[in-house]
């Protein structure tokens, strides 16, 4: 049997993780899966979502998305850490990779699912993007593939403020993990972003022979706040510039 390794990503909607799978999905060597704890549905490959329909839920459901929501459920009765040893088990691959967002899991689940992960990293994103984007994705229902560049959000500071406290209670429990932010992962070309990626988990991976096909593309190309902003006024603009310093 083969002795895949678990590398196991840290992060929140958006900030760049579904960019970060689709880079990694070139990496022959790598099974990647998305959110396979996400509350609605398990974001796993087609691959694992066929092997735990067949093996696991025994079921002759031909639909994907389908799947993804038996194995949601599945999870609600089953343990967590067992399902992600099956996949371990059952992997093709020397290294299974997959993402948690907050309020994926219990701090119990959470810790459970920490002690079996070979490599832990974390992706952030500053907090007033992370927020801008998230309020796009939900003004449009659509959190990946569409162009928001030219989408105005409102922005409230007493929402902003809770956001970002949330997020910090989230991350504060993982002080001694190895980090990429965001701002300075997008501006490395590909082969030099999966080269910080591996290097941050102390992983050897030979690059040289990897050919990088396609990867999802930035989706909001506007720096300007004011032209992403409704209702920018000089309260807000006073915030993210605090925030961003």
């Amino acid at each position: 049997m083969l002795d895949t390794k678990i590398i196991l990503l840290i992060s929140s909607p958006r900030s760049g993780t579904n960019y970060l799978c689709s880079l990694l999905n070139n990496v022959e060597i790598l099974d990647v899966n998305n959110e396979i704890f996400h509350n609605d549905y398990s974001y796993l490959n087609n691959y694992n979502l066929i092997k735990i329909n067949n093996e696991l839920l025994k079921t002759n459901c031909k639909d994907l998305q389908e799947i993804r929501k038996n194995i949601k459920n599945y999870l609600k009765t089953h343990s967590k850490k067992d399902f992600l040893q099956f996949l371990k088990n059952n992997s093709k691959k020397k290294y299974l990779f997959f993402k948690v967002f907050p309020n994926h899991l219990t701090q119990n689940e959470l810790n459970e699912i920490l002690l079996i992960s070979d490599y832990k990293i974390i992706m952030q994103r500053n907090n007033i993007d992370r927020y801008i984007s998230e309020k796009k994705a939900i003004k449009l229902n659509s959190y990946q593939k569409i162009n928001t560049t030219d989408l105005k959000i409102n922005f409230d500071i007493s929402e902003y403020n809770n956001f970002k406290n949330n997020l910090n209670i989230f991350f504060n429990k993982f002080n001694n993990f190895p980090i990429i932010n965001y701002e300075d992962f997008i501006l490395l070309n590909k082969k030099e972003q999966l080269k910080l990626f591996f290097n941050k988990i102390n992983l050897s991976i030979d690059l040289n022979n990897i050919n990088i096909k396609n990867t999802l593309q930035k989706q909001d190309l506007e720096t300007d706040y004011s032209k992403k902003i409704e209702n920018f006024n000089k309260d807000i603009e006073k915030l993210i510039i605090s925030e961003k310093n």
